[in-house]
């Protein structure tokens, strides 16, 4: 967990001596906040570290900040220092042109500029068309009431914004209010819409740069085809407006008029003597539209929610709501509503202040340090966000008593004049506060006094009484409603927890380890769970019965794995990452290389290795030197697969910082490699399309080298420069015979080109280089904690061999090492999981499986189960007994799998284990040292290997 690591050495609050909960690897306080929600955890967080906290959200440290004086000096007295929000730089798309991006002068240009689009003039001219608005917003209310349904009143207030802010600021008569299914309508809503764009604040918290790259590459906040939409309307409005076609009195409009006054000015001044220029800043057309993007984005779905939570006060505290309808009576009656007579509906104001409070739209506003700032008792530094908490600034007991109780006499002149102003904060306060605060205000007050004087807001059978707002602003709630609606356990009824959105497991895993977090799943929820890896849909399976059906019986249903195209470079064309007829084609041909003839060919080869690892092993014994067993197991089993299946002397035995070596270590090693194999499991789309860029789950540099080297021996075999018994000389000689046979008979046979040979050879290189060194490392660790094993497989090694040369038949008759070995496997398989796919919908015991559905088959898991090996944790060799093993079913014991997609490599990879380990232990006695770890740490997130390695000493054998 280097990543860990690295948070905790390099803590900044840590440093600073700030309270601040431990980090959480990748995502920081995000994790938290998918959870239990934005709101809830920032309540959680200022409840238990107090009003100054520092926290990170994905990589990026955030200081959360509520104390009334420190948030005086920020937003109000040093704002000149905390001009600027939190940068989008290259991801925000148009965005990055709006006031929510801009930053120092540019910021306060494009705002002088604006704001005169929210005076009291502008807002007075604007009315009108509220008014409007308004009018068939209460239409539509009174419809439902005429029929007596129940509908969902946040979607209704939607389409009221929605209709305001197009008509009020951009001239465009939406309508949908009166019509939902316009185009521009389902364009406008997809940027409220759970989607992609999600994904990408999540990268754009983990990795900026990656998000920065990949916003150079088109990708951004918003949905694309939404984007160009709207930007070609607007576009269009623009030109008719400039062309004097039409006029409104709206923002599009005003941004035209003051173009052109500046471009008169500036012709005036050239007439005059000095011929000086007005350095009058106008707004470019990126700007303007950057701004209506931003007002809309804004005001869209933040008013809606405004109205929707006052409006569910009015229908839960219906005595609220007739003091509301009592005051519009006695202000304005059956009268016309204006803009005047809006402006003395005392109560009224607040009520939507109190709701504002309670349920405020915006959980969170921040600002960025321009410079290093003395913040309270913290030297702070140049660029930390600091994060303003709204909703617990909001519910603070210490100010607002009973802070869950809606009392609008909170806002009374008298109770406000009791107040620190810092106190409430749902526009944010200093010169960067919302822009569009009274526009919005005023829309929805008029909106409520026109629907309150024609209808009455009541509950219904579907009203929840308790209401906790969605987290609107931190997209979190939108996503796991996502999950929860589209849950496949829960419309199937499969047993299995509630995702956390965008992760699913991955965050339990990452914490409890793979291994661990299986057990769980399985102890908890039984032997046919449903889980979400990402977003995708997986059932972990451990049932025997269930296991056949899929991996025998069914196999053909099940032939694939998972895929992982476009993102492992030469490794898509592996056996592992074939499919279907392709897989079959390429199994038949590669099969021949682990026949029992082709083993006994390559045996010597073996044994010459076994040799060199014996020497290290005592050399290691004279020197009484404690080492780390892993490595050197790694090492033999480098130069076995160099030498035996493509005929290259690695000789890392006796070269343990060889260049291929240190290639083959990155592959294994933390890197941000494994960033990738996250973004794979989030989005496999958006990761095929970065591996389209270039990057994968394995370091280029290393895929090169082993590329290059595999071609070199491939040319060298077709050339005749040399010949072995080995992987590449197979391929070769079957390629030559299929290519004779052709020209005899005209037949035409399937042979594997040049990226399929590279795919296979790299895949048993990487698999059987890891794999069976842990199984080796494993067994000796055995060997050391548990002595008396150790002696029994010595004397039966004594008693079958002696000192006589090893033989391939001579090792099938050491039956206690296999059963050794076997235990080894159980306990400690290398392999924590492996995974089919469904080809086809399949009826999975009681459930239905839908096609694509991935199955999971957690190996660690089945191999402890209580019921099939009493006392999972305890080594015994005998539960591999001929006997013992009867007794169980044979799909209780898989790790290398089983079925026609088993492990290919798996008689190599015994008998090359079982070959050093003979000859090891006929000189060595494996012994514990004072670095043994007992018991064994082991990695959370790769193969089941020990996470700090396996430290043992050696001593030669007295004859």
């Amino acid at each position: 967990m280097n990543f860990r690591y690295n948070l905790l050495t390099n803590n900044i609050f840590r440093r600073l001596g700030m309270p601040s909960p431990p980090p959480i690897p990748v995502l920081g306080e995000l994790y938290n906040a998918m959870k239990i929600g934005m709101y809830a955890n920032d309540l959680d967080l200022v409840g238990k570290y107090g009003k100054i906290i520092g926290v990170y959200e994905g990589n990026a440290p955030v200081i959360l900040l509520s104390d009334p004086d420190l948030l005086r000096k920020v937003l109000i007295k040093d704002s000149y220092t905390f001009m600027n929000r939190r940068p989008f730089d290259g991801a925000a798309g148009i965005l990055e042109h709006s006031l929510i991006a801009l930053k120092d002068e540019h910021w306060k240009s494009v705002r002088s500029i604006i704001s005169p689009a929210f005076s009291t003039a502008k807002l007075k001219s604007m009315f009108g068309l509220m008014n409007d608005v308004s009018e068939i917003y209460k239409k539509r209310l009174l419809e439902y009431a005429d029929k007596q349904e129940t509908f969902d009143i946040k979607q209704l207030n939607g389409e009221f914004t929605l209709d305001n802010i197009t008509t009020c600021l951009f001239g465009v008569e939406t309508n949908s209010l009166g019509n939902e299914n316009v185009v521009l309508i389902k364009y406008l809503k997809k940027f409220f819409a759970f989607s992609l764009a999600n994904l990408f604040l999540i990268v754009l918290f983990i990795s900026p740069r990656l998000a920065k790259f990949l916003g150079e590459k088109g990708f951004s906040i918003l949905p694309r085809d939404s984007v160009e939409y709207t930007t070609n309307i607007l576009n269009q409005i623009l030109d008719r407006r400039r062309q004097r076609v039409e006029r409104r009195n709206d923002f599009i409009q005003m941004m035209i008029d003051h173009e052109e006054n500046v471009k008169n000015e500036t012709e005036d001044h050239h007439e005059e003597e000095h011929q000086w220029k007005t350095t009058k800043k106008t707004l470019n057309d990126k700007e303007i539209l950057g701004q209506t993007f931003a007002f809309l984005f804004a005001g869209y779905e933040t008013t809606s929610v405004l109205m929707s939570f006052f409006f569910y006060v009015m229908a839960t505290q219906p005595q609220i709501q007739e003091k509301v309808y009592d005051e519009i009576q006695q202000v304005i009656g059956n009268n016309e509503v204006t803009y005047e007579k809006l402006s003395e509906l005392h109560y009224l104001d607040m009520v939507i202040s109190e709701t504002l409070r309670m349920y405020p739209p915006i959980f969170r506003f921040e600002r960025v340090a321009s410079t290093d700032y003395q913040l309270a008792d913290y030297r702070i530094p140049k660029g930390i966000v600091i994060s303003v908490p709204v909703y617990p600034i909001h519910h603070d007991p210490q100010v607002w008593p009973e802070p869950e109780k809606f009392i609008p006499e909170r806002f009374s002149a008298e109770e406000k004049g009791k107040r620190d102003p810092m106190s409430y904060l749902p526009f944010g306060d200093g010169p960067r506060n919302c822009l569009g605060m009274r526009f919005a205000l005023l829309e929805v007050k008029l909106g409520i006094v026109k629907a309150l004087r024609a209808v009455q807001i009541q509950q219904c059978e579907k009203t929840e009484v308790l209401l906790y707002p969605d987290p609107i602003e931190s997209i979190i709630d939108p996503i796991k409603y996502y999950f929860l609606k589209n849950n496949a356990s829960r419309r199937f009824g499969i047993p299995g927890p509630t995702p956390i959105p965008f992760f699913g497991e991955l965050f339990h895993i990452i914490f409890k380890g793979l291994y661990q977090h299986d057990m769980d799943l399985v102890r908890k929820y039984g032997k046919l769970v449903g889980i979400y890896e990402g977003p995708k849909y997986t059932i972990l399976l451990s049932d025997p019965e269930l296991l056949r059906k899929v991996l025998i019986k069914d196999s053909h249903v099940f032939m694939n794995r998972r895929s992982v195209e476009g993102v492992l470079g030469p490794f898509d064309h592996g056996l592992t990452q074939l499919k279907d007829e392709h897989w079959k084609n390429a199994r038949a041909i590669v099969s021949p290389t682990f026949s029992s003839a082709k083993l006994k060919a390559m045996y010597g080869l073996m044994s010459e290795v076994s040799d060199m690892y014996n020497t290290r092993l005592l050399e290691l014994a004279d020197k009484q030197e404690m080492f780390n067993i892993k490595e050197l197991s790694q090492e033999f089993t480098l130069d076995s697969i160099g030498s035996c299946l493509f005929g290259v002397e690695i000789n890392s035995l006796q070269n343990e910082n060889g260049v291929l070596v240190k290639h083959l270590k990155q592959i294994f090693g933390l890197s941000l490699a494994n960033f990738m194999v996250i973004i794979f499991l989030i989005s496999p789309r958006f990761a095929r399309y970065l591996g389209s860029k270039g990057y994968s789950i394995l370091p280029n540099n290393t895929v090169d080298y082993l590329t290059r080297l595999l071609n070199q021996i491939l040319d060298r075999r077709r050339q005749h420069v040399e010949r072995r018994n080995d992987f590449i000389q197979i391929m070769v000689d079957h390629e030559e015979e299929m290519e004779h046979n052709e020209q005899q008979a005209g037949t035409s046979t399937k042979t594997l080109n040049d990226k399929e040979i590279l795919g296979q050879a790299l895949i048993f290189l990487l698999a059987g280089y890891e794999t069976t060194s842990i199984l080796m490392s494993f067994f000796f660790y055995v060997m050391a904690t548990e002595s008396e094993v150790q002696e029994r497989v010595y004397k039966e090694i004594q008693q079958e061999i002696g000192d006589n040369e090893i033989t391939y038949e001579k090792l099938n008759e050491l039956h206690y090492l296999d059963m050794a070995i076997s235990e080894t496997l159980r306990m400690y398989p290398p392999v924590i999981r492996f995974d089919r796919v469904a080809g086809t919908n399949y009826k999975l015991g009681d459930y239905q499986v839908l096609k694509d559905t991935l199955i999971n088959i957690p190996v660690y898991a089945i191999h402890h189960d209580p019921t099939v090996y009493p006392d999972p944790e305890k080594f015994i060799p005998e539960r591999f007994s001929v006997n013992e093993r009867s007794k169980r079913d044979p799909l209780t014991y898989l790790p290398f799998g089983d079925g026609p997609r088993n492990c290919i490599g798996m008689r190599f990879a015994l008998l090359e284990a079982k070959l050093a380990i003979a000859k090891a232990l006929r000189v060595i006695e494996i012994q514990r040292c004072e670095k043994t770890q007992i018991p064994l740490k082991l990695n959370k997130l790769k193969t089941l290997a020990p996470k700090e390695g396996i430290w043992l000493c050696v001593t030669r054998r007295s004859r």
